[in-house]
């Protein structure tokens, strides 16, 4: 029994070493050049390089594999290796971690090309490092509590509007063209809903959710910030007790 009770122990300690109130996730880039081979392949396009996010620490084979899934690149811009070979508009594949604690990894993963013009498509990911699932508003919030937690979000989208109107007046011109050319893809801040706010940031003073406005590359400029930011004392009447983000409020 005795011996029972010592191994259980350690492998409490491991795991609280791994996912405790210090619980982060050892990430260490891994940068690959890719030769792409084509005689219609523009000399400046030849290579493009992919720095991936690599997990270092000792973890069950499944929860690694699940992590990994979760953040792959080709998973969430919906691409493979062998697709981004035989195009060119790719040059570059990076990520970003902004948050890596508390059982929680905060990543941003980035692809950067050009065609008629240099772009980028900017992912940002909540992982649980418990279970390698990436977190969604519902998991975090009570499911009754989220029409209201909508329209306070609401409210501070249509502040940060009218502050980014008053510093650049045509950006008043730029909302309203948008918004009547395609509605269900620049809707009003009232018509704003969860399926406009899918992706979202979390750190140690809170949760910032975010928009993206998706403007043209021509006004891309004007484009409002689309971010807005709570802090936890604001969110804890809309916060799972049971969930994730429970331990910040308590």
């Amino acid at each position: 029994m005795f011996k029972i009770l010592a191994f259980s122990a350690v492998v409490l300690l491991l795991t609280v070493n791994i996912f405790g109130r210090q619980s982060e996730l050892s990430i260490v880039p891994k940068e690959v050049t890719y030769k792409r081979r084509g005689a219609d392949i523009p000399d400046n396009k030849k290579t493009f390089t992919v720095r991936y996010p690599v997990i270092k620490n000792r973890l069950n084979p499944v929860l690694k594999r699940k992590i990994e899934n979760t953040i792959s690149y080709w998973r969430v811009f919906k691409t493979s290796l062998r697709e981004e070979m035989k195009s060119d508009w790719t040059y570059s594949i990076d990520y970003k971690v902004n948050y890596n604690d508390n059982g929680v990894l905060d990543i941003t993963l980035i692809i950067e090309g050009s065609g008629a013009y240099p772009d980028s498509a900017i992912k940002n990911l909540v992982v649980d490092l418990k279970t390698g699932k990436q977190l969604k508003t519902e998991d975090l919030f009570n499911k009754a509590a989220l029409p209201k937690l909508l329209s306070e979000i609401r409210k501070k989208i249509r502040k940060q509007e009218n502050e980014a109107i008053k510093e650049t007046p045509e950006l008043k011109e730029t909302l309203s063209l948008q918004r009547k050319s395609s509605p269900e893809f620049h809707p009003t801040p009232e018509r704003i809903n969860w399926k406009h706010l899918e992706e979202l940031s979390i750190n140690d003073k809170g949760v910032t959710f975010l928009y993206d406005y998706n403007f043209p590359h021509v006004v891309q400029a004007l484009e409002p910030e689309g971010r807005y930011f709570f802090a936890y004392a604001e969110l804890k009447p809309f916060i799972k007790r049971d969930g994730l983000l429970a331990r910040f409020i308590r």
